[in-house]
């Protein structure tokens, strides 16, 4: 499980949905939740979990898509399998894992040291 340490800036409630905005790396994130501690506070550090399973990578800056979080990084470490592979990448001094098919490693032709988009869907964010 990836986690990345955060600091909450905004609460916004719409009936049972709340929806967190976060600050990580001088980027926001957007958490989508039904549930919330109910002591958490505006300036409060959190840390956020995601599964390797829950991140896709983009080689293209240019994207339009529905992610709510789009975050460059480098490429740390790439471990090809035969049907999945594992693709570590760093922001901010963090390693976020991504778990891609090998074949989109191999289409994007990825290698360490590239450039790419973390892409995270805010209701893929779960608080830890």
């Amino acid at each position: 499980m990836n986690k990345i340490d955060t600091i909450v800036k905004n609460i916004s409630k719409i009936g049972s949905l709340h929806r967190l905005e976060l600050l990580f790396d001088g980027e926001k994130l957007s958490v989508y939740t039904l549930e919330l501690p109910k002591d958490l506070q505006i300036h409060q550090k959190v840390t956020i979990g995601v599964k390797p399973t829950n991140v896709a990578l983009a080689s293209d800056f240019q994207i339009r898509s529905s992610f709510d979080n789009q975050l460059k990084a480098s490429v740390a470490a790439i471990e090809e399998g035969e049907i999945l592979s594992s693709v570590k990448c760093v922001i901010g001094g963090v390693i976020i894992e991504a778990i891609v098919s090998s074949k989109a490693c191999e289409r994007m032709e990825l290698q360490t040291g590239d450039s790419v988009v973390v892409l995270l869907n805010g209701n893929e964010l779960f608080l830890v």
